[in-house]
């Protein structure tokens, strides 16, 4: 397809070439398998990407950066030079992605658990490669955000954050703080919370199409 990158990643073209553009980055110990599941379910119009992180955890499973899961605060549990590390291979993935196809193309990211971190990180960080992020199952981890965000240049962007009530794996309250934090800086988002743990119901999903489409 020529597009150079360091991914291994699962690909689906759109039936139309202006369609937009999805890239699906999965959650810790999975893989790029994951969330390309989802891939019939959406529109046909959509190219879709579905990346795999890059750091192996053996098992098949992979992730972005390493977590310290006996930190109960947000702020503490994650290998900071890691995640940026993967966040920019993640813009240099979009910019090649635009490359190839033509700037004009829709980008949106569908990121679940800590692919919904990084996906926070990218857009943050690179607002004018994304349109819509899908924040699936995360939160913001401000450490890894631009130290001057621009909240103008992220105007443009719809976010779409989802997370369980229920939630052991990241507790909700760590969305609701997020979305607190894209409230306060006026960014563009709607929200929704459903009766579940950490994962995506069918619920969830049929809301998520209808955003979609």
């Amino acid at each position: 397809m020529g597009i150079k990158t360091s991914f291994k990643f699962n690909y689906k073209a759109g039936n139309i070439e202006s369609g937009p553009i999805m890239v699906m980055l999965h959650g810790y110990g999975s893989h790029e398998n994951d969330l390309f599941g989802f891939a019939p379910e959406l529109p046909d119009h959509f190219t879709i990407y579905s990346l795999r992180a890059p750091i192996p955890m053996g098992f098949g499973g992979h992730c972005w950066y390493q977590i310290d899961f006996e930190a109960t605060e947000s702020e503490n549990r994650s290998d900071d030079k890691q995640a940026k590390a993967s966040r920019d291979l993640i813009i240099e993935f979009l910019e090649e992605v635009k490359n190839h196809h033509g700037g004009e193309r829709k980008v949106f990211l569908m990121g679940f658990s800590q692919g919904c971190i990084l996906s926070y990180a990218v857009a943050f960080s690179r607002p004018d490669l994304v349109d819509k992020v899908l924040a699936l199952s995360g939160y913001i981890h401000t450490p890894i955000l631009p130290e001057k965000t621009k909240y103008e240049a992220l105007k443009h962007i719809e976010f779409y954050v989802a997370h369980g009530a229920l939630d052991p794996v990241l507790p909700v309250e760590w969305a609701r703080k997020s979305v607190a934090f894209l409230e306060a800086n006026k960014i563009n988002h709607q929200y929704r919370e459903y009766p579940i743990g950490h994962g995506i119901d069918a619920a969830g999903f049929h809301d998520l199409k209808k955003f979609l489409e």
